[in-house]
């Protein structure tokens, strides 16, 4: 169930050459806090992309909800491939909950355009 202030980071890995992310895809649900940035590893913040057609789509409360984040290849640099970890943050009473996907700082297999 997606909940106001869970927060979100998809790191995207666009050269094949290089192991770790060039983007990094960053939103927290239920707030106006929404960004593409360029980066060069896990750490850190990264330089913000301009993207106009960066969106991301969810609902509040409903079970089983799927997020649906668009991002224009353009914005990526046009990339015939990609992979993609996903990190998604939680407030739980006091203490900020981690979950990693695929598993920490790791990417899903190669996806190519088409």
């Amino acid at each position: 169930e997606l909940k106001p202030g869970d927060g979100f980071d998809v790191w995207l890995d666009t050269d094949a050459t290089d192991p770790g992310p060039e983007y990094r895809a960053s939103w927290v649900a239920d707030s106006d806090i929404l960004g593409l940035y360029k980066v060069t590893t896990f750490a850190g913040k990264g330089m913000l992309v301009d993207c106009p057609g960066f969106r991301v789509r969810g609902l509040l409360g409903e079970p089983r909800t799927t997020t649906r984040v668009l991002m224009p290849r353009p914005c990526l640099g046009n990339p015939h491939a990609l992979r993609v970890s996903v990190l998604a943050d939680r407030f739980v009473g006091h203490r900020a909950v981690a979950d990693w996907a695929p598993g920490a700082k790791q990417f899903y297999g190669l996806v190519r355009q088409g």
